[in-house]
Formats: structure tokens, C-alpha cells, sequence
């Protein structure tokens, strides 16, 4: 939405932006099995994502796994795709090399350390920009937000008010990101129920798994 960039937003409107970006460069397709389209779109979430703030190819090489020819590669389609995207990128650049900082639509103000993070602050100051909205607005809600967790809160509720105060976080989550950036962006939902724990992905609950093993309790 910040860029412009209608391809962009069409792969993220498609449900996964990382598998839809892997499918319309060719990377994966529909003869591959769910393992290969998972193995795929791990390592364009990681790509796209270190592309996007400033990476190049030695380090995308190295963060990846992977040849540094399929790391060129990645970074080539990405740059192919998204040229908006990449519009917007080259025009922040010039704007902070002239003026020596960025600063969001709420005010918040980056002196530049190094040209590099002329690419990632406009995209992570925004999100914390909505994030700080959103959570200002759950707060006057009256919804007891207990913990933020990186681009997300988790309330404590009555089990028989969570799905209520759940559906009434997304509609502040929603609005907070149409007045910021003047679209909705997809908001979802995780209920954790009472004696449960909550694992962002499998990979944390293996790792909350093996930490309880080593510590010997139950997991």
C-alpha cells in the first residue's frame, strides 16, 4: 500500500503474499507436493523479506542456504516483479540522501545511520505506527491487551467473551490500517483456550518442546 505497487498488493490480496510471489516467478508450482511448496515458500519469506531492507547477494546466499546463482535469482525476480515497489524504494533513497532522514505519516522521524535503512524504515515505521494506533484504540476500548508480540496483541478475556472482543480487535485493526494507509489489511485471529499454550508455528513449539526436555518437565 505505501508503494503503490498493484502487483504487490494483488500477490498479498491473494491470501499468502510469500507463496503467491514464489508461484508468479516460476519457483513452485502445481505438480509440486506440499513438502516443496513449504521447503519454497520458507526461503521466499526469508529472501523476500531480507530483499526488500537492502540485502545483496552474498548475504541473501549465506541467510537462504543456497548458491549464490539461485540468490541472484530470487533477488532478480523480485526486482522484476515488483517494479513499483522498487520505484519507491530508489525515490526514498534520494529523498533521505538529500534531506538526511525519513519520517512516517505520524510524525516519527529516522536520522539515517546508512543508506540501507532507507529501505527498511519506511515499511517497519509504518507497521509500528499502526500497531501503536491500533493498540491506543484497543486500550479506549476498554480490551485488556496484555503483551504485544511483533506485529500483534494478545488480549485476556472470559472464555465467553473471546470470540466478541476477538471479532471487535480486528474491526480496530482494520480501521486503524485504512485510515493510516488508506486500504484494509487482512487482520486474523488465534484463540488460545485456558491451560493452552500459544506457538506462533511448529517451529516453536519444537523448540518449547526440547527446552522442556531438557529441563525435564512436561512440555
Amino acid at each position: 500500500m505505501l508503494s503503490g505497487d498493484d502487483v504487490m498488493l494483488a500477490d498479498y490480496l491473494s491470501g499468502d503474499f510469500y507463496l503467491g510471489f514464489a508461484r508468479n516467478t516460476y519457483a513452485v508450482g502445481p505438480q509440486d507436493g506440499p513438502a516443496k511448496v513449504k521447503q519454497v515458500r520458507a526461503l521466499y519469506k526469508t529472501g523476500s523479506c531480507a530483499i526488500m531492507y537492502g540485502t545483496g547477494r552474498d548475504n541473501l546466499s549465506d541467510v537462504l542456504g543456497v548458491p549464490l546463482d539461485a540468490a541472484k535469482s530470487v533477488i532478480r525476480r523480485h526486482r522484476a516483479r515488483y517494479v513499483r515497489y522498487w520505484e519507491w524504494v530508489r525515490s526514498n533513497l534520494d529523498r533521505a540522501t538529500i534531506d538526511g532522514f525519513l519520517r512516517t505519516s505520524s510524525g516519527w522521524t529516522l536520522f539515517l545511520p546508512r543508506p540501507t535503512a532507507a529501505m527498511c524504515f519506511p515499511v517497519q515505521a509504518a507497521g509500528a505506527d499502526l500497531l501503536h494506533l491500533a493498540s491506543l484504540r484497543m486500550e479506549a476500548a476498554g480490551i485488556p491487551i496484555v503483551w504485544p508480540n511483533h506485529d500483534s496483541v494478545a488480549a485476556e478475556v472470559p472464555v465467553r467473551n473471546v470470540l466478541d472482543v476477538a471479532l471487535e480487535m480486528v474491526r480496530i485493526w482494520e480501521a486503524a490500517s485504512l485510515d493510516l494507509f488508506g486500504g484494509k489489511l487482512r487482520v486474523s485471529i488465534q484463540i488460545v483456550g485456558p491451560n493452552a499454550r500459544y506457538f506462533k508455528d511448529e517451529r516453536d513449539e519444537a523448540w518449547w518442546a526440547a527446552i522442556s526436555r531438557q529441563l525435564g518437565v512436561k512440555p
